[in-house]
């Protein structure tokens, strides 16, 4: 539907329509890792993803809901099924469909380290106290 939409084009590219297809992988790709999370964790990665920059910030608000370790699990399953998910990318020929999706797959995986790091820190912190 997308490319009904937006025809890709080899000369004179619109990149806003590129950024569009990216964006809408990301949601896809995401929502699709995210079955079967409770809302809440779901709403946290939401949150995480659209803005990266305030990840710490959800971090702190989230600590009183969850803990660490659960945050922590829920994360690994995450990450589980966005590996399943670019395998399953990995194998689609060539061409304009794979390239949207291994770009919004490349920004997927940039806020997954991010939230790794997080993750990390605020477990550590937790075992100090």
């Amino acid at each position: 539907a997308y490319f009904e939409k937006y025809p890709e084009r080899y000369v004179q590219r619109n990149l806003d329509e590129v950024r569009l297809g990216y964006q809408l992988t990301r949601v896809c790709l995401l929502e699709r890792a995210m079955a079967g999370l409770p809302p809440e964790v779901k709403d946290f990665f939401r949150q995480a993803f659209d803005h990266p920059d305030s990840i710490s910030h959800l971090m702190e608000e989230k600590s009183s809901s969850l803990s660490w370790r659960e945050l922590s699990a829920w994360f690994e399953s995450l990450q589980s099924k966005l590996n399943e998910l670019k395998a399953t990318v990995d194998e689609l020929p060539k061409g304009m469909i794979k390239e949207r999706f291994l770009g919004g797959l490349s920004t997927i995986f940039n806020v997954c380290y991010l939230l790794k790091i997080f993750i990390e820190r605020s477990g550590r912190a937790s075992l100090q106290e």
